[in-house]
């Protein structure tokens, strides 16, 4: 077998699994989705919409709406080929940034404003994840505007080399995730023995899963 064909073949084994990856987290999306249509109609579309409503819809349907996007985008569009040019994975790849950070903001957010809430509308608490947040986008701007212009991809648009200063904002959304969790921790201890706070649990439990997603991420 040739060096021709030992390429072309590993080329249609990345663009397989890379298909595959893009397809099962839009069948898991969209299965989530459809569990908790329910509930989403009672709690979010009636009654009025409000700044929290407005987050968690935009994290919803518009991670939704990139993960269709990406999968049509990858089996029947331009990076559906063997061969693509350079300048159409760059696109792609910031397309799907700019979904993934809006998504990760908007999620981050709304968990803020959980806490926040947690502790009566702290002007502190709220400065503190305000700067957080601000520090969080300021990175991935100024890490997106400076390197994803180099980012090297393979023929099949894989990214060969990640630029190491992605670090920074990976630093940024895991002291993000730690701060959530260490003040909704301080909270839940200083009301051990008390009545049991709803959203004190929710906040507890889904600030554990995602900063674990993120973490093996």
């Amino acid at each position: 077998m040739g060096a021709g064909a030992i390429d072309l073949e590993a080329s249609l084994r990345a663009i397989f699994e890379r298909n595959t990856f893009s397809l099962v987290a839009l069948v898991f999306v969209a299965c989530e989705l459809t569990n908790s249509l329910e509930d989403e109609v009672r709690y979010i579309w009636r009654g009025q919409l409000n700044k929290v409503k407005v987050i968690y819809l935009l994290a919803r349907y518009f991670g939704l709406a990139g993960l269709i996007s990406n999968v049509l985008v990858l089996l029947v569009g331009p990076l559906s080929s063997t061969t693509t040019p350079v300048a159409h994975c760059r696109i792609w790849f910031t397309a799907m940034s700019v979904v993934s950070c809006s998504v990760l903001f908007a999620i981050d957010a709304i968990s803020m404003l959980r806490v926040y809430a947690l502790y009566r509308r702290n002007v502190k608490i709220g400065a503190f994840f305000a700067s957080v947040l601000i520090t969080e986008a300021t990175l991935v701007t100024t890490c997106s505007s400076q390197h994803v212009g180099k980012v090297p991809f393979s023929p099949s648009c894989e990214v060969e080399k990640t630029p190491y200063q992605v670090i920074f904002f990976t630093c940024g959304v895991i002291f993000a995730q730690c701060s959530l969790l260490v003040f909704t921790f301080l909270k839940r201890q200083e009301l051990v023995g008390q009545r049991q706070v709803p959203i004190l649990k929710l906040v507890f439990r889904e600030g554990a899963w995602i900063s674990t997603l993120i973490c093996c991420a």
